[in-house]
């Protein structure tokens, strides 16, 4: 039974943290996305390999 809370307790915790990291995913893209229609960054360009 102990066993079974702390795999419980071990999930709602990756849980929870998964969750905070897409927020903080989604608030750097915002910025990223902010920053780059407001021209200070510069367009992606096209690499090649050769």
């Amino acid at each position: 039974l102990t066993a079974l809370a702390k795999s419980v307790e071990r999930d709602v915790i990756e849980d929870e943290m998964r969750q905070q990291a897409a927020k903080q995913m989604m608030r750097q893209l915002g910025r990223i996305r902010a920053e780059y229609e407001a021209g200070q960054i510069a367009a992606p360009t096209e690499k090649t390999n050769s």
